[in-house]
């Protein structure tokens, strides 16, 4: 969720360190080598690195993604070919992706970032780098945590939507994935689902991605809240689909009356990682 799994980071773990010493030696102290990173990465890969650091940056504020002309908004960059470059370039190097909301066209599409250790970096490193010793055991410990790990969790979901499907068993069933969002109005509230799956066979899975080191429970004011979801995507869609809610965890969900009566489908942490 913090090094993306590349294995240049992962190569600098030390044999019985736990996680969070490497963090902190790797990350955070004065000579941290992944403190370093940034810069170097994004001056090696492009020139005049600046212009991609400023869209990555803005993304990093915008977890939900921001629409290609709010972004060009956001700058001081010209539209055109210019702009075009700059998004293809942090495309094709794995820093960003563009998803198309459910009943959106491409013109609507959203861009996000999905780089794992730039989301790290920009959230924790560059703030926190060099302030005190044992600084992770301390920043993993405040309710920042929380709001970052979900959506690095989330991150690592969307990177293994393959395995999710395989652990639905619908790899034979037509299917395609998005995300929507709607404010809402005097008539119903709005929503967002950073997940669903749309399937041919008249169901849409709409997914609760939890990281959760303890078994999720899914109390009677969240249960309101899928209910009010539900209803909500129902009513601003228009779909007449079967709705599957569907929990993504990473230690489970726990066995309850709300659980039983809501949830169609758990995958787990381990899902993701089954070839």
């Amino acid at each position: 969720m913090a090094l993306g799994g590349i294995p240049y980071y992962l190569d600098m773990l030390q044999k019985g360190e736990s996680i969070v010493q490497a963090m902190d030696r790797i990350c955070f102290e004065k000579e941290a080598p992944l403190f370093l990173e940034y810069d170097e990465l994004f001056s090696s890969l492009f020139n005049k690195s600046i212009r991609h650091q400023k869209i990555i940056q803005l993304l990093a504020n915008h977890p939900s993604g921001m629409t290609r002309e709010s972004l060009l908004l956001s700058t001081d960059f010209n539209t055109g070919g210019g702009f075009s470059d700059l998004l293809d370039e942090l495309t094709y190097s794995g820093f960003i992706a563009t998803e198309i909301p459910y009943g959106k066209t491409s013109n609507e599409s959203i861009i996000k970032l999905k780089d794992f250790y730039t989301l790290f970096y920009l959230k924790y490193i560059r703030t926190y780098h060099g302030k005190s010793v044992g600084i992770w055991a301390k920043l993993s410990d405040m309710p920042s945590w929380k709001s970052w790990s979900g959506l690095a969790f989330e991150n690592v979901c969307f990177r293994h939507i393959p395995s999710i499907i395989n652990a639905l068993k619908i790899g034979g069933i037509l299917h395609t994935y998005h995300c929507w969002a709607h404010r809402g109005n005097d008539e119903m509230k709005g929503a967002q689902i950073d997940l669903l799956i749309d399937r041919a066979d008249h169901v849409i899975n709409i997914c609760e991605i939890k990281f959760n080191q303890t078994p999720f429970v899914i109390t009677s004011d969240y249960a309101s809240k899928i209910k009010t979801k539900l209803a909500s995507f129902s009513h601003f869609t228009k779909s007449r689909k079967a709705l599957f809610v569907t929990f993504i965890t990473a230690s489970g969900l726990q066995s309850n009356k709300y659980s039983n009566e809501l949830v169609q489908n758990e995958i787990h942490l381990d899902d993701l990682f089954n070839e």
